[in-house]
């Protein structure tokens, strides 16, 4: 379980070649203390660097305002750990939780530029130093407003999060998981550009980007059900098998419809899996969001692999939100442990009702026959490894008990050798006798 344990506020000057972080409060923090509250510092780590903040004593709520100078002496491993710890007079501090901030997707900043961070769990070495080892994928600078739909500028994530982001948010920027992403369209997909077998060949937007047009994907669709472009999100998502979870870093969309009487939007993203339901920040007033927000879903092991149900909202501050658009994402489409990165083209007329396993949904059935193909390949592959291995091990008995066989054969033969000897010499000492005394 990946557990969130509170949040963060930090605020960064980022020059090439250092940073000056502002550590300013904390909010929510687990109480580890017997009266219900916390003594919290800050750790941060750098590089070779690690820095510390004061103790706020007794407080689920510290309030820090300190500044922190790190040069930058590696650029390919400029990951900030952030952890946050309680103190204890009396043995070891109780650990919080922590966040990790990709210093080159911040960029050189002009002005101060705030994030709010939602403290996890901890994270394997592992994957840390996956994550310090990756290259720079250019993120862009998060935003939660801006008054141009066709422009990204910095702003406060601080910003009101709102209701509508519930207590599984994971607020703020992240390149979490930064192992070899693949570029292409997820193979159980078929581009809006290319079509897909059936005839099926939806209308899109004429001005998406370049990067939507080539790594661009409808998800699993129905050419019964109505088709109407509404946006495109990307977003990176992997399926871990071993730790049974399923990774999302939602980036960023471009091109969402309008909703609002000044033309733009406040979008939010909306992931479900099963009864399970997470969303992102609201971002206001824009078409072009960056949310940069990760979450994990809990996959059951054994059992049939759900859906993932994308839909994007557009927040109303009176009466309901509206829908902007969604898409449908099988977990049995994505490849074990090996990350996707995709741009995933929103369906206006999307329902959540829909599912990979209604009748006439497209590309599922295909490569349900293509999985099962490989699942029979590797189950003829195995059955011929363990064939040759029984032939192997009872090659490897014939020729131990053929050896065996001789062995005892020679034994026997020197031993009736040796019997036949001394019958002979007995008869020649009884007919020696016999002369003798005849």
């Amino acid at each position: 379980m990946h557990g969130i344990h509170g949040e963060i506020v930090l605020v960064f000057n980022v020059s090439e070649d250092s940073f000056k972080v502002t550590v300013v409060e904390c909010a929510g923090l687990d109480a580890k203390d017997s009266n219900g509250k916390s003594d919290p510092y800050c750790s941060l780590i750098f590089q070779n660097s690690k820095r510390k903040t004061k103790t706020v004593k007794k407080t689920l709520n510290p309030k820090f305002h300190e500044d922190f100078t790190f040069p930058i002496t590696h650029a390919e491993q400029a990951v900030l750990l952030v952890q946050v710890y309680d103190w204890d007079r009396i043995g070891k501090d109780d650990f919080i939780g922590e966040t990790h901030i990709d210093i080159r997707n911040i960029g050189v900043t002009t002005e101060p530029l705030e994030m709010k961070r939602s403290l996890l769990s901890r994270r394997r070495k592992a994957d840390i130093v996956k994550m310090n080892k990756s290259t720079d994928r250019g993120a862009p600078t998060p935003v939660v407003e801006d008054s141009n739909p066709n422009s990204v500028t910095s702003a406060s994530l601080s910003e009101d999060v709102s209701q509508k982001s519930d207590s599984h948010c994971a607020v703020g920027m992240s390149t979490i998981s930064q192992e070899p992403i693949s570029n292409k369209p997820l193979s159980f997909f078929r581009s809006g550009l290319v079509g897909i077998p059936g005839g099926f060949e939806p209308a899109l937007k004429v001005d998406l980007s370049d990067g939507a047009r080539r790594h661009g994907t409808v998800g699993a669709v129905n050419p019964k059900k109505p088709w109407e472009h509404a946006g495109s999100l990307s977003m990176k998502i992997q399926y871990k098998k071993r730790e049974g979870s399923v990774w999302i870093l939602v980036n960023k969309a471009e091109n969402l419809d309008a909703h609002d009487d000044n033309h733009l939007s406040d979008p939010y993203v909306e992931l479900s899996m099963e009864k399970v339901t997470k969303k992102t920040a609201i971002v206001k007033k824009t078409l072009n969001p960056t949310f940069m927000e990760e979450f994990y879903f809990d996959v059951q092991a054994g059992g049939k692999l759900p859906d993932i149900k994308v839909m994007v909202w557009d927040w109303d501050k009176f009466g309901g939100d509206d829908v902007i658009g969604g898409c449908l994402i099988p977990v049995s489409s994505l490849t074990e442990d090996h990350p996707v990165d995709a741009w995933f083209h929103l369906n206006a007329k999307f329902k959540t009702e829909w599912s990979s396993s209604d009748t006439g949904m497209l590309g599922v059935h295909a490569d349900e026959r293509e999985k099962l193909q490989q699942e029979f390949e590797r189950k003829k592959l195995r059955l011929i490894e363990a064939v040759l291995k029984q032939r192997l091990r009872r090659a490897m008995r014939s020729k131990y008990t053929m050896a065996c066989e001789a062995e005892y054969k020679k034994r026997t033969r020197r031993s009736l050798t040796g019997k036949k000897g001394l019958q002979k010499a007995i008869m020649a000492l009884l007919l020696v006798v016999l002369v003798v005394f005849a």
